[in-house]
């Protein structure tokens, strides 16, 4: 998903249909803005910190 992750309103669940959808093996790739970037002249709501998206990635063991 590029640069979607962020405006979805229900990350988790959507996250957690995703992963039940894949193939064994499957894998889901973000493209996100690092937040940790402050080069990217873009506002912070639309940025996500590498922290954040392995914490949330865990949430529905995807990591």
């Amino acid at each position: 998903m590029v640069d979607v992750y962020h405006e979805l309103e229900y990350p988790r669940e959507m996250m957690e249909s995703i992963v039940k959808a894949l193939k064994p093996q499957g894998r889901v790739v973000l493209v996100e803005y690092r937040k940790e970037n402050p080069l990217i002249p873009i506002k912070g709501l639309h940025k996500m910190t590498q922290k954040q998206v392995k914490k949330e990635m865990e949430a529905v063991n995807l990591i």
